[in-house]
């Protein structure tokens, strides 16, 4: 149990919590997982939604059951002979009120805090003010927000404290500005409130020692203001700062004005912010977790809880967006490792399992110096996507969305993400994009050779590199860069040389040298420019790639998804082969996935919408038609029409892709909620792909127009709705071919697969929330309780018959996790071997051979099925219809009896080349295990 044979990824929130997944883990016991893997468990914000608004590491959350009942979850598990894995965020905490300790102490002490340093804080910003926080958290501008009297100077029970009020959000108040404040009062308790602090602040030398005096003289302050005669002062200090009238609006004013924060607006974040943020956003941020001393602070739960044999694994969040992933990685390692021989007796005392978030661009591999067992699976999930597209539906698909977008279409995708990776740094990383500048112009500075290359210069040069880098970043930390590092930044740099003035050339060259030239370790001042660059290029990656050019290019939405290629819309069969090799050989234990808390949509809904590129004439042909009959439908803004024509194309192939199999009836209540779900997908693509709303800011008029197409175009009786369930029970048989080829190949593929929460039945969601939607178990539950000892045929045949139920996809998933249950060595380290083919469809088969001792394991999966399903209505394929299609079995493993793990079905396989029509007869497809033969010297060595 020490590396998990499958998990099972469950988002907790406080409706579903640690004691909602202790009645499930018989469940999910029975189908074959061995380990949970679950969302953030750390104090989120209040009613989280995901874990991911963490503001407290310290202590498990106690809307999930706090740490008594992670206890008692464990409990469960071990009971099942089940271990844990859980997903932590160690590059950022949620910030924006006093919810986040650390933060509150950062603002209320600023740079001399203990905490100051946790996060990463440019106290020397020419923007923000010297020694000054930006805190872009207002809803208006401040002037604005000042006026209308939404900032208070409040008084917080029992903790005694005067705090400026917003919003539900507390903002502390400094010590200096208190003592002017007491003294102001004119008392003598005025005055000891005042010495209190005075007192406080004359720690200089210790921060902690300063913060706890602070509370002592809180404390005095509470007994005060308390007490009889304190109430008339505190009240009269708080009417004194009362923004109503003019005189109080300038005191409150005065008074922020004194803080080490500076209240503002949150569209100042983008230009102006003075310390880092995760994805942008303005309300993460980011940890200086390469420090030792926040590794160890950060980390300290996880460490106790692993210690303590309650977790044994960590599955590490966007690890891109950490300084310096590999000492990272390598540290986490080491301090796990050692904890190890302090885990008890019923806990796994393996080597602790490892993976990290991490985007892998086409041809990229995780670092092996970073001592990870591998990534969460993006790259698994693009390449079985990839190989299940039709790359000869290219060309229509393309000429297509040219005709219907005119000019304004991009030639490729890549053309897509460089105005989207433009657009997105200079609008919404401003402020990270002139930090970078400014590490660079300081370098420029010191050197008489460089001293005249302008901040602009380095600006501009920035911008290009940027824009064309061809990974989510580099990993050159003080040792300097590595020869893969520098083979990335080559080709970013040419291109960046190609789009450059030559007048920029000089600057570009400069900057080159500091990035990755030779020379000895890197010097502070070079480590800072080369870090702020690194961190820079990552998140851009992410906004362009994941938010805007995924929703800008529609060709087929089931090739935008989170990690995957859309310039690449195909893999052959022999580049999906070459992928599972390589993660057998170099990451054996990574996760692979399906689906994750952050697709675009459902590992189904790209499975029907692959089945588009099998008929894509016919498909832009229908879309032509769609265009034209809903044209008065669309609404003429000032901008344009809406929707866009690009929106309606997409709205077109969502709506097929995600329509449930079992809806088939125009009057189907179920189609009121599917239309719901639909609309806030519609909503948050337009958003996020920002084709309308400038930034964060939505075009209400865009969004109602396109709410008004969408209830036209969905309402009942109308002819659209008749031709779009045509057309997916047309090809939803394909489809479900397709969905089982993916099912198959997540289980049976080198590397731990994870299921997704309630995508054992077929998984038709969307982005999130809609992915994070409540799972109905009890009719899964029910559902594995009469799959668990079938074999017959018949079984098997009304399952196909009644395959829109789900219960199909989950019968397989139970037989093939059984498999990896008993044959633990065959699947996590067996070999893989494609396998020959022959044929007329040739073409439309995946087979390989897992091998391991004297195990063997064949699989043999339909691909680009549509063309041998005509007039289909289950996900069965007619043997005739393979004609001459045979794979060759490999000599060495000749006669062989073996079994179908899923259909059951016993096979005697005798001949070197056997009819793929034989081997899918009870299902489309088959997985053939076998132990009876003899290898040879060579294979037993191969093995």
């Amino acid at each position: 149990m020490a590396a998990p044979l499958a998990t099972l990824r469950l988002q907790l929130h406080r409706d579903f919590n640690f004691a909602s997944v202790c009645g499930l883990i018989d469940y999910y016991a029975d189908l074959g997982i061995s380990h949970l893997y679950l969302s953030p468990i750390t104090t989120a914000m209040p009613a989280s939604p995901d874990g991911y608004d963490v503001v407290d590491t310290s202590r498990v959350n106690p809307e999930l059951g706090g740490e008594t009942g992670l206890r008692r979850l464990v409990r469960c598990l071990r009971q099942r002979e089940m271990g844990l894995v859980i997903d932590i965020v160690p590059n950022y905490m949620y910030v924006g009120g006093a919810e986040n300790q650390w933060w509150y102490e950062v603002l209320e002490f600023g740079r001399t805090s203990d905490r100051a340093a946790f996060f990463d804080i440019d106290w020397d910003s020419p923007l923000t003010g010297q020694g000054k926080v930006l805190a872009p958290f207002l809803n208006a501008s401040y002037g604005e927000t000042l006026a209308n009297g939404e900032l208070r100077l409040v008084y917080e029970r029992p903790a005694g404290r005067l705090q400026i009020a917003y919003s539900g959000h507390r903002y502390p108040l400094n010590a200096a500005s208190l003592i002017r404040l007491f003294d102001a009062i004119g008392t003598e308790v005025g005055r000891s409130l005042a010495q209190a602090f005075a007192a406080a602040m004359a720690n200089v030398d210790c921060a902690a020692v300063r913060a706890q005096a602070c509370e002592i003289a809180y404390g005095r302050c509470r007994d005060h203001f308390e007490g009889e005669g304190g109430r008339t002062t505190l009240e009269g200090l708080l009417a004194q700062h009362d923004p109503s009238s003019a005189t109080g609006r300038g005191r409150l004013h005065q008074l922020l004005e004194e803080q080490h924060y500076r209240l503002a607006s949150w569209r100042l974040a983008n230009d102006e912010i003075n310390w880092r943020r995760c994805f942008g956003a303005f309300h993460l941020a980011a940890l200086s977790v390469e420090r030792d001393d926040v590794f160890e602070c950060s980390h300290a739960l996880y460490f106790r809880l692993y210690a303590e044999g309650l977790i044994d694994g960590l599955r590490i969040e966007f690890i891109d967006g950490l300084t310096d992933p590999a000492g990272y990685c390598r540290k986490l390692r080491r301090r796990l490792s050692e904890l190890t021989i302090l885990r008890p007796a019923g806990a796994p005392n393996g080597r602790p399992w490892l993976v990290a978030e991490k985007i892998l661009t086409d041809g990229e591999r995780l670092r092996e110096d970073w001592q990870l067992d591998g990534t969460t699976g993006y790259d698994f999930m693009n390449e079985v996507a990839g190989v299940l597209h039709d790359p000869k539906g290219v060309p229509a698909l393309r000429n297509g969305w040219h005709q219907w977008l005119g000019g304004l279409a991009q030639k490729d995708f890549a053309g897509q993400a460089w105005l989207a990776r433009r657009k997105v740094l200079t609008e919404n990383f401003a402020a990270d994009l002139d930090a970078a500048t400014r590490a660079l112009h300081a370098l420029a500075c010191l050197d008489h050779r460089s001293r005249d290359i302008s901040f602009h210069a380095l600006r501009r040069v920035l911008i290009e590199l940027v824009v064309y880098f061809p990974q989510y970043r580099i990993y050159a930390d003080r040792r300097g860069h590595s020869p893969l590092d520098a083979a990335v930044f080559a080709q970013a740099l040419a291109a960046a040389r190609s789009t450059l003035r030559q007048v920029d050339h000089a600057a570009l060259d400069q900057v080159a040298g500091w990035m990755v030239g030779a020379g000895p370790a890197l010097a502070a001042g070079r480590m800072l420019a080369l870090r702020r660059f690194q961190l820079l290029t990552s998140p851009v990656s992410a906004a362009a790639f994941e938010d805007r050019a995924s929703y800008h290019l529609g060709l087929l939405l089931s090739r935008n998804e989170v990690g995957s290629d859309p310039g690449r819309f195909a893999y052959s069969v022999a580049d999906f082969h070459a992928g599972n090799a390589k993660r057998r050989q170099h990451t054996p234990l990574g996760m692979l996935t399906l689906a994750t808390h952050d697709h675009k949509c459902g590992a189904d809904v790209r499975a029907r919408l692959a089945v588009l590129s099998e008929m894509a004439e016919e498909w832009v042909a229908q879309i032509d038609r769609w265009l034209g009959a809903h044209a008065p439908f669309r609404s003429c803004l000032a901008e344009g029409e809406a929707p866009t024509i690009a929106d309606e194309v997409m709205f077109y192939q969502t709506l097929l892709g995600a329509w449930p199999a079992d809806l088939e009836r125009e009057g189907d209540p179920a189609l009121i909620e599917f239309a719901g779900r639909i609309g806030a997908w519609q909503q948050k693509a337009e958003h996020e792909g920002k084709l309308q709303g400038m930034g964060y800011v939505p075009d209400r008029a865009y969004d109602e127009a396109v709410t008004k197409f969408r209830h036209a175009v969905l309402a009942s009786g109308s002819r659209f709705l008749g031709e779009i369930i045509a057309m997916v029970r047309r090809i939803a048989p394909a489809a479900a071919v397709n969905g089982l080829t993916q099912t198959v190949l997540h289980y049976t593929a080198p590397g731990v697969p994870d299921l997704y929460q309630g995508t054992e039945f077929w998984d038709w969601s969307l982005v999130g929330p809609d992915s994070r939607r409540p799972i109905d178990y009890p009719p899964r539950i029910a559902a594995l309780a009469r799959v668990q000892g079938k074999q017959d045929a018949a079984y098997w045949t009304e399952l196909r018959r009644n395959w829109r139920d789900g219960r199909l996809k989950q019968a397989v998933i139970h037989r093939l996790l059984q498999l990896r249950r008993n044959r633990p060595a065959l699947l996590l380290q067996g070999n893989y071997q494609p396998l020959l083919l022959r044929g007329i469809h040739a073409e439309r088969v995946l087979a390989f051979l897992r091998q391991a001792g004297d195990e063997c394991l064949l699989v043999i999966l339909p691909r680009l099925p549509l063309p041998l399903m005509p007039q289909a209505t289950e996900p069965a394929i007619a043997p005739s219809a393979w004609a001459d299609t045979a794979v060759q079995i490999p000599a060495g493993i000749l006669p062989l009896n073996c079994t179908d793990v899923v259909s059951g079905l016993a096979l005697r396989l005798e001949k070197e080349w056997l009819n793929v029509a034989d081997l899918l007869e009870r299902l489309p497809l088959a997985v053939l295990y076998g132990c009876d033969y003899r290898m040879s010297s060579e294979q037993h060595c191969a093995a």
